[in-house]
């Protein structure tokens, strides 16, 4: 289970939460007013956070943020830097604080439930933390960064068989080989997990949704979305 996503990931995650902009969202999550217009100063240093979280400086990057909220206490991309940021250092409750500012600035996204599920789990707070995961990936199943949390909360929670479900979810939407192995493994990862804990040997009936055996996973780096998202105006 990984709670944190590595700095490698980070540009894939972004690209992640910059697909949830656009996906039609409910009412919660719909801007009532045009974001104000971002100085191009904040600009600079959103880009120079970006580039911070891209390379590990975490803290540097905190710094740089704090400034960002400094000149613009809306920056909706300023604060969603920020509770990421927040979350790699193990600050859970300081995480949720910029989650709540963004709920108030109607700015929130998909990614942004998939953070509150990943802060809460460092609280401890794990079905607290499925539920919030829950209805991330109900807003973007296309999501697999999404869909892996959940299978990590749901772990954590101690639903094997539901976790298992999910992967096997997972297993049969992707369209992409190496993701699907992906998948496998991990459904395997949780049938071993679930056996070793509750004592529990899988039978055909807790194995049908199964993914087809056979596949092997390898160390390839798993993308969850296009090329990075560039920061721009307003965002």
């Amino acid at each position: 289970m990984r709670l944190f996503a590595s700095s490698r990931h980070w540009k894939s995650i972004v690209a992640a939460a910059f697909l949830c902009t656009v996906v039609a969202a409910p009412s919660w999550s719909v801007a009532t007013q045009p974001a104000p217009a971002t100085t191009a100063e904040v600009v600079d240093l959103l880009k120079k956070a970006y580039s911070q979280l891209g390379s590990g400086s975490v803290d540097d990057a905190v710094g740089t943020l704090c400034a960002v909220i400094k000149l613009d206490r809306n920056s909706a991309m300023g604060r969603r830097y920020l509770c990421y940021a927040l979350i790699q250092r193990g600050e859970a409750r300081e995480a949720i604080a910029q989650l709540d500012a963004l709920s108030y600035l109607n700015s929130g996204i998909p990614f942004d439930l998939c953070m509150r599920g990943q802060a809460l789990q460092l609280l401890g707070e794990y079905r607290k933390a499925t539920e919030a995961l829950k209805a991330a990936i109900g807003l973007d199943p296309t999501s697999d960064y999404i869909r892996e949390k959940l299978i990590d909360s749901l772990q954590m929670s101690g639903d094997y068989k539901e976790a298992a479900a999910v992967c096997a979810d997972g297993y049969y939407a992707s369209q992409d080989k190496k993701q699907k192995d992906h998948y496998l493994d991990v459904f395997n990862q949780v049938q071993q997990a679930r056996t070793y804990i509750g004592g529990i040997e899988p039978t055909p009936a807790a194995t049908s949704n199964a993914p087809a055996a056979g596949s092997t996973s390898d160390t390839t780096e798993y993308t969850y979305g296009p090329s990075p998202v560039q920061v721009k105006s307003g965002q």
